[in-house]
């Protein structure tokens, strides 16, 4: 570029930061809500809860483009001025209601279970460029058309199933059934007049799935605890342009989501002359394989499962403590 201006002549100003393009974003995002819930026991055993929450939120950002090298080569200003190509303002806001019933009823003492019924939210908001005009071929720079100024929020609705239970003094286990309805997703596209990354509102997609965990006191000094949990997680409807341009199709599986997760522990305690204690403790966390785009489109890749190990043994006495461990043992 400073060559470029070499060869048009003597006597070019030029920047010595030769910055061809500065943006200021100012927003404020304000955000109101009333929420409660009521409980009401219908027996001794059995629970009902509703809650709500109404909310509200704007977001209002201003813009400042300016283009400092321009300005400074052709229009003469001084080397270290911005001066402002074009501001604006873009406003977003939305409001809604969401809910919530939960019901649980106890078996006995040791055995609860619980079904439940909640909606949740993520604040949408505006991407920073300016409105195209009427005609958005007339535009020099990147410009936003109205359903690209700004982005709703998007909304789930879970279903919940489960037990909490205890079985004798030494033996838990916890256990779930899922269902989650995600709509309106925020996802990132870009501008159709400028091609930069902005977010908007893609199609709907569902996860479903099972999660226990349990602990088990075999003695007094061995301990063993675990979890596992089953996702399915997909696309329902299609979704035109989803990835970076790309259509997305119904059944596509998400991104960032493994099928299987597992957690497995075991502690044993071994008590020392003189009123310490040593721990060994071995730990292992495993996932299958996950993708890095949606149904693996536009060049997405799955990446590999692992296991990771973990070991330690914990010296104990008073207000001591000693340990010796080691994490990711076999450098997965």
């Amino acid at each position: 570029l400073d060559q470029f201006f070499v060869d048009i002549g003597e006597g070019v100003q030029l920047r010595p930061d030769s910055n061809n393009f500065y943006q200021t974003v100012d927003g404020e995002i304000t955000e109101t809500a009333v929420f409660g819930e009521i409980g009401y026991q219908i027996t001794d055993a059995w629970q009902i809860t509703v809650g709500a929450r109404w909310f509200k939120f704007e977001d209002d950002t201003s813009v400042l483009v300016a283009f400092p090298l321009s300005y400074t080569v052709f229009g003469g200003a001084p080397p270290d001025s911005i001066i402002p190509d074009s501001e604006f303002s873009n406003d977003g806001d939305d409001d809604d209601a969401i809910f919530k019933f939960n019901t649980s009823y106890d078996f006995s003492d040791d055995i609860m279970a619980y079904f439940t019924i909640s909606e949740g939210y993520r604040l949408g908001g505006t991407n920073p460029f300016a409105p195209c005009p009427e005609d958005p071929s007339q535009s020099a720079q990147a410009c936003a058309l109205p359903d690209e100024q700004s982005y709703k929020s998007d909304t789930t609705t879970n279903y919940e199933l489960g037990v909490h239970s205890q079985f004798g003094d030494n033996v838990l286990f916890n256990g779930s059934l899922f269902y989650i309805d995600w709509d309106d997703i925020q996802v990132g596209d870009i501008l159709e007049n400028g091609g930069i990354p902005i977010l908007t509102n893609g199609s709907s997609a569902r996860s479903m799935g099972v999660e226990m965990s349990g602990q088990w006191y075999i003695t007094d000094a061995l301990s063993i605890m675990g979890s596992y949990a089953y996702t399915d997680a997909e696309l329902t409807d299609d979704a035109p342009g989803l990835i970076n341009g790309v259509d997305g199709e119904d059944g596509d599986r998400l991104p960032g989501s493994p099928e299987h997760q597992g957690f497995l522990a075991i502690n044993y305690a071994l008590p020392l002359p003189g009123g310490s204690q040593l721990d060994f403790d071995w730990s292992m966390t495993a996932q299958s394989d996950v993708i890095t785009k949606v149904g693996e489109r536009d060049f997405g890749e799955s990446l590999d499962g692992y296991t990771l190990h973990r070991v330690s043994t914990t010296w104990f006495k008073d207000s001591w403590t000693v340990s010796l461990y080691a994490d990711n043992l076999f450098d997965e």
